[in-house]
């Protein structure tokens, strides 16, 4: 049995992969962790956050994003992802967030 909100967590991953990791492969057979959300003020909470690793060309990208469904059409918000570089940039780690829009390097302390 499919989840109402699944064919917006798949569009959401699918969109994301298109622009931002064309790298990405194998979409079909992803598994989700979906959990409850931030609060939200208003009635109803339903807001859902929703992890999911997309496998690559090189370690799997770490995608996580809010899914709101207290509207009449759901809404995606606070998209995040971290992924490792490619070929000679394999030792580097990559951010990318929504309010940014753009990746960017990752840097641990004084490295």
């Amino acid at each position: 049995m499919r989840w109402e909100y699944e064919s917006v967590v798949e569009s959401t991953i699918r969109d994301f992969c298109a622009k931002q990791l064309p790298d990405a492969r194998d979409l079909d057979d992803l598994v989700y962790i979906i959990s409850a959300g931030p609060v939200l003020p208003g009635p109803f909470d339903r807001t859902y956050q929703v992890e999911v690793n997309i496998p690559t060309s090189a370690k799997p990208a770490g995608l996580v994003f809010v899914l709101d469904c207290n509207a009449d059409e759901p809404r995606v918000s606070d998209v995040t992802c971290m992924r490792s570089g490619r070929g000679n940039l394999a030792d580097h780690l990559y951010y990318w967030t929504s309010k940014t829009g753009e990746w960017e390097t990752v840097n641990f302390g004084d490295e």
